[in-house]
């Protein structure tokens, strides 16, 4: 009797000492991050009492909607041309194709985003509602392009970034992508515009050396049969592009190709799925799991395919959905429990315990004010760059297979790392700068942090 209930005391132990240990993982992960920013803090201030203003942040002559007339592509687009070290296939930028301008595309497309509405009608009374006028030089969001306001439909442009990507070290474009007949309410709806956006982005990126990754929007309707249907006509259309970012099979995924090693050793396009929550287990499961009744685990539609972890509990889609792996994307820090650093050493714990993995995304600070007015609570200051700094060494910290930074040009987020200025339009509304370093700061910034990471031998180079 005595026995039984020694061994009963201690099996209830058990639960309590798993707890204990997660705890405690969770606190050495905070107090590294924590010596970690004091380490970076420091340094800023040292950096701060000897840096110079760089005068191109300061000021534009670009008129309003207009970008510049020549963008020289044979030197760097940076304001001093660095050479940098060849762009890294770990290192990934969130890209934005849904800007338009009157020139090209007949109208504005998102510069003009609307003020968004809040759910509660007192709060959104104190609020301004209507959309922005961007030929007044008012548009949605904090930050002001250097290259003025652009249609994504340009060639030179896409160049432009592609190029500012490269010397940036920057190796995956990830576009946020919408199937043919599907679009967000203030992007470009027709189908072959999508097409030749896509087109376009990958010819360019493939002559520059950047590659792309596609990340589904969560459009009206999106479930397992019609995520199907997309990676069917994307691999029909571009699945032998040599642009496209591939990945080989691990972990279970690995598993579930166990005797045909030719298909183990295949790299498949990387997809990335938007609040993927949204869609239920079922769904998932038929479609990313091997006895999945619209399975596509070893046939021709098979993926590299990530869940966005938002709350603690999604790492079960990582678990029995089918998923292999997870993003967390969002750039504010502690938005979400998916974006509060200090969950990441548990969230790639339990991945890997899963047979998959977490990519974390990080990124210069968060301003969606100039399109949720009522969110002054979720923004973060980008601090001179060194909250970037604490975002990407708290990634490092974990070796991810490879990290994603939110975002290249998500403007009206404020999360854009692609070049901007400070000005004030004729309405006398401001715009902010990347502080003392000027418009490439970030670029910069990323470089060397991307550099010093592959040295470090974290990362594969293209």
């Amino acid at each position: 009797m005595l026995a039984s209930r020694r061994r009963a005391t201690q099996c209830c132990r058990w639960p309590q000492l798993i707890l204990i240990t997660v705890g405690l993982l969770c606190f050495l992960g905070s107090l590294r991050l924590s010596l970690l920013a004091l380490a970076e803090l420091r340094s800023a201030k040292e950096q701060h009492e000897t840096s110079t203003i760089n005068e191109d942040g300061k000021s534009s002559n670009v008129p309003f909607g207009q970008p510049p007339q020549e963008i020289d592509h044979q030197a760097s687009v940076l304001t001093d041309a660095k050479v940098f070290p060849p762009a890294a296939r770990d290192a990934h930028v969130f890209y934005y194709m849904w800007y338009g301008t009157p020139a090209k595309d007949g109208k504005w497309l998102h510069w003009d985003h609307p003020f968004m509405i809040h759910r509660n009608r007192e709060v959104a009374e104190r609020y301004p509602a209507g959309r922005h006028h961007p030929d007044q030089g008012d548009i949605g969001s904090a930050y002001w392009p250097k290259l003025g306001l652009y249609s994504s439909k340009d060639r030179d442009i896409i160049r432009a970034h592609l190029h500012m990507m490269r010397d940036a070290s920057v190796g995956v474009a990830i576009l946020s992508w919408y199937p043919p007949g599907r679009s967000d309410v203030n992007g470009a709806s027709d189908s072959e515009s999508r097409r030749e956006q896509l087109g376009l982005l990958l010819d360019e990126a493939l002559k520059v050396g950047v590659e792309v990754a596609i990340h589904v929007e969560a459009y009206a309707g999106r479930n397992s049969t019609t995520l199907r249907r997309d990676l069917t006509w994307l691999l029909e259309h571009y699945g032998a592009h040599k642009a496209i970012h591939r990945r080989k099979p691990a972990g279970k995924h690995r598993d579930w190709l166990d005797g045909k090693p030719s298909l183990q050793d295949k790299a498949l396009p990387l997809i990335y799925v938007y609040d993927s929550y949204l869609t239920s287990p079922t769904e998932w499961a038929s479609l990313l799991t091997p006895d999945g009744n619209i399975s596509i685990r070893g046939t021709e539609l098979d993926a590299i395919v990530l869940c966005l972890w938002v709350e603690r509990e999604h790492d079960f889609h990582l678990a029995t959905w089918g998923f292999d792996g997870a993003y967390s994307y969002f750039a504010a820090e502690g938005f979400t429990w998916g974006s509060t650093v200090a969950n990441w050493p548990v969230m790639m714990f339990a991945a890997t315990r899963h047979g998959t993995f977490f990519s974390p995304t990080v990124g210069p600070g968060y301003n969606d004010v100039r399109i949720r007015p009522w969110n002054q609570r979720n923004v973060r200051d980008r601090e001179d760059g060194q909250y970037f700094q604490r975002m990407f060494d708290a990634a490092i910290s974990i070796a991810p297979p490879f990290l994603s930074i939110s975002s290249w040009n998500e403007w009206h987020e404020g999360t854009n790392i692609e070049p901007a200025i400070s000005m004030s339009s004729s309405a006398g509304q401001m715009y902010d700068d990347y502080g003392q370093k000027g418009s490439s700061a970030y670029l910069d910034k990323i470089a060397t942090l991307i550099s010093s990471w592959a040295r470090d031998g974290n990362t594969a180079r293209i």
